[in-house]
């Protein structure tokens, strides 16, 4: 895994990785966590202070931002909240979340229940208020509800309270990443993250334990609700005076009680009492809304009115596909016990190959994933008359019936179905979407456990092949046999060699295997040769060997039934896993629509006297030129994108050189620590804008554009500047020291861009006495001049960028 280092403004700062990539720095022990409840995600890791302890605490301040690509493809994005530097122990430790400061620092206030129901995007908005966060994914967005909330509490916390009132919802954080920039940030909502997986947790093989809990300490039958208060009330509303009855729930005065519960648990069953008999408690919920705080009270009852179980499973193995929020199998067999969980937590450590899961919400199931093989076999027993049902069998590589096949061979995964009056299997994973179960053990073996008995014994399928429908030939090798033995409901693990005990099936359909020998009795081998085949068949190929060179292969031809054809090969018919070419001449390359083609190409070459090793890369739409120089130790890297074009040299130590970028905005040189910009405003020729002249002043020579009063931007080693000439004379007698050039409706924006402060230019006169022109932040252009002047001469110009 590469980690990228950013600043505030989503520069990149440099990299570390959990591998052994060049020139970055080791990050080890690191830790992903993603939590359910808490909706964000933590990223925890240690670098080491040996690598470069300057170069570390650049890249490591604090509200810098992490971004990294995970086994899905995304990438993620984190901000450093908290780092430790540990000078003893020689590491610095980081702690990062995806919600970052826009969330966990912000304290958002009570706020009162609104006048009408609203949908949870009126919520999570108030919530995310001018934080850049935006909603992306809404599965619970035709809901609406009216919430309180009474308390003060971080953004985050607030975010978690509102998707727990709609429903139980979920979220998650989600970025939208270009050019390693983040452009968009999403909060998505869901009804329910992950996916129903068959992914199947055993003891003894994936989990180390199982321990079950269970308990009635928290029973309850009835309920004494209690709701929100208004101002001024200090008892709260409760149900009394609404009307619920579901059959089940029912309210009473301020009671919700439980018929069923109570048919149970009553405390009379086994004695005599004047009451009812039911186990109360209070229940408590921040609404002023009866049907919500109803609603909420039945949701909890409904939990509290049986007992407890609790499971605490401890996983040995987790598969890498599992993600967080995914529902997996967890299945006992010596205890019956048969469940479902969902993965509530997973925390995965990429440098140490290692993940782990908390799991919750456990669903007990009646039965373990193989009772799918006896409800086959039950069907057996139900045909009717005249009807017959074909075993369809087939195997695959996964669950999902991926690369079908009518063979076993190299297969882990079975389906057996049955068709209706339709002795050819289909060759349609779909038609088969349940029915796989896997059929090749750790070991190797092939086997499969079925349910267990009525005596409560496990029972096992047998699976055997032999060469005809007879069972003539059985074996446990299904290589070069034509059918195919079931035997269900055995007592015992080890199949037998007895042909009778087995139902025989063929593993292929005559029509098809007909079919199939006349296509293999047509086939025209190729030849390949130096000289022309002898007695060739229409359609027979011919490979051309070089005389001199048989690994040299000079033509590729096709006989007619009466010549030799030339023929060429279409590029777009190969599907080259690994190609090995001294020389492509011509062609094209291309890639899929999402990602594009991916080259890489590794160098050690001479350049301008220097040795340099690296690795070029062309990725989509991004080209990169990475190296080192191994007689200095320097490095550098060029990277072309559609963005911009970027190049930069590092010295032994990692720090920058030089470096510059092209793109639209201009030319950035760097050069140490100083830096230059050459953009296209620095280029282009400005036009003058003509000034217009107070009353009481005209031009001197207004035939002459190059005297008359003007004015136009300029650049001056970067940076701006305003260049001014002209000559104008006085046409009224008098005045006193200092006067106005008027600009008229001229707006600065247009063309200047003037200082935050007045800046001023002194200079002299004809007759040496003083004189200054006036650059204000207003746009105003002001000349001071002595007394009784009739003439003033300027050409200058000044740096005003601040």
């Amino acid at each position: 895994m590469i980690l990228y280092f950013a600043d505030r403004k989503f520069s990149i700062l440099g990299m570390a990785s959990t591998g052994t990539l060049p020139k970055a720095l080791k990050f080890y022990d690191d830790t992903e966590s993603q939590e359910i409840e808490k909706g964000s995600s933590i990223l925890t890791g240690y670098l080491s202070i040996e690598d470069n302890l300057t170069e570390i605490n650049r890249l490591t301040q604090i509200g810098n931002y992490l971004l990294m690509q995970d086994e899905d493809k995304q990438i993620r994005f984190y901000t450093i909240i908290r780092k430790e530097k540990n000078r003893k122990n020689r590491e610095v430790f980081i702690y990062a979340e995806d919600a970052g400061l826009d969330l966990l620092n912000e304290v958002v206030d009570q706020w009162s229940e609104p006048a009408k129901e609203q949908p949870i995007s009126y919520y999570i908005n108030r919530a995310i208020y001018d934080s850049g966060f935006e909603i992306g994914q809404n599965e619970v967005s035709t809901l609406q509800k009216k919430l309180p909330f009474s308390n003060e509490e971080t953004a985050t916390k607030r975010l978690l309270a509102i998707v727990e009132a709609f429903d139980q919802a979920e979220f998650s954080f989600r970025f939208e990443i270009k050019g390693m920039k983040v452009v968009r940030k999403y909060i998505d909502i869901f009804q329910k993250r992950g996916n129903e997986t068959q992914i199947e947790l055993r003891l003894n093989r994936d989990i180390d334990n199982i321990v079950t809990e269970e308990t009635i300490e928290n029973l309850a039958t009835a309920f004494r609700v209690y709701g929100g208060k208004t101002e001024g009330d200090s008892e709260g509303i409760t149900l009394q005076g609404y009307n619920y009855d579901d059959g089940r729930f029912y309210v009473e005065g301020m009671y919700l009680l439980d018929r069923q519960a109570l048919s149970v648990w009553s405390r009379y069953l086994s004695e005599t009492g004047t009451n009812v008999g039911h186990i109360v408690a209070n229940f408590n919920y921040d609404t002023l809304d009866k049907d919500l705080l109803c609603a909420e009270a039945v949701k909890e009852l409904r939990k509290r009115s049986e007992p407890e179980i609790n499971y605490e499973v401890d996983i040995a193995f987790l598969p890498d596909d599992v993600r967080i929020g995914d529902t997996v199998n967890i299945v006992d067999d010596e205890d019956n016990l048969y469940l479902q969980a969902r993965v509530l937590k997973l925390e995965r450590s990429r440098s140490n190959k290692k993940a782990t899961a908390v799991l919750g919400n456990y669903l007990i199931k009646s039965s373990g994933i193989n009772q799918r093989l006896q409800d086959l076999a039950d069907k057996i027993q139900t045909i009717k008359s005249g009807d017959t049902y074909f075993p369809w069998i087939r195997y695959a590589d996964d669950e999902n019936g991926k690369n079908i096949s009518a063979m076993p061979l190299g297969k882990t995964y079975m389906a057996i179905k049955y068709g209706l009056n339709q002795p050819t299997p289909s060759d349609d994973s779909r038609d088969y979407d349940g029915l796989w179960v896997k059929i090749i053990g750790q070991d190797g073996q092939d086997g499969l456990e079925g349910p267990p008995g009525q005596n409560g014994l496990p029972t096992y399928t047998w699976i055997r092949y032999a060469d005809d429908v007879n069972g003539n030939g059985i074996s446990e090798n299904p290589e070069g046999k034509k059918y195919i033995g079931i035997a269900h409901n055995k007592a015992t693990l080890t199949p037998s060699t007895n042909p009778k005990e087995y139902i025989w099936s063929a593993m292929y359909d005559d029509e098809q295997l007909k079919a199939l020998q006349n296509k293999v009795e047509g086939i025209t081998y190729p030849f390949t040769s130096s000289k022309e085949p002898s007695n060739p068949k229409a359609g027979q190929q011919w490979w051309r060997q070089d005389i001199n060179n048989p690994d040299s292969i000079t033509g590729y031809f096709v006989w007619d039934g009466k010549k030799w054809n030339p023929q060429t090969i279409q590029q777009s018919i190969l599907n080259i896993i690994e190609l090995n070419a001294v020389k492509i001449l011509g062609g094209e390359i291309t890639g899929t629509v999402m990602t594009g083609s991916k080259i890489i190409n590794t160098f050690d070459m001479m350049d301008q006297g220097a040795r340099l090793v690296g690795l070029t890369k062309l990725d989509a739409a991004k080209l990169r030129m990475e190296y080192v120089v191994p007689e200095t130790s320097q490095s550098g890297f060029l990277e072309i994108n559609p963005q911009e074009l970027l190049c930069r040299i590092n010295d032994s130590d990692g720090n920058q050189l030089s470096a510059w970028a092209l793109s639209n905005q201009g030319l950035r040189l760097a050069y140490g620590n100083k830096i230059g910009v050459l953009s296209y405003d620095s280029l282009i020729d400005h036009d003058w804008y003509y000034l217009t002249l107070a009353s009481g002043l005209s031009w001197e020579y207004p035939n002459e554009n190059w005297y008359q009063p003007k004015i136009k931007k300029i650049y001056i080693q970067g940076k701006s500047g305003i260049q001014t000439a002209g000559i104008i004379k006085r046409t009224t007698a008098g005045g006193g020291d200092g006067f106005w050039v008027s600009i008229g409706t001229w707006k600065p924006s247009e063309m200047l861009v003037f200082p935050s402060r007045d800046v001023t230019i002194t200079g002299t006169i004809q007759d040496g006495t003083s004189a200054a022109i006036s650059f204000q932040s207003n746009g105003n252009i002001r000349m001071r001049c002595p007394k009784n002047w009739t003439e003033l001469r300027w050409d200058a110009c000044v740096i005003v960028q601040d």
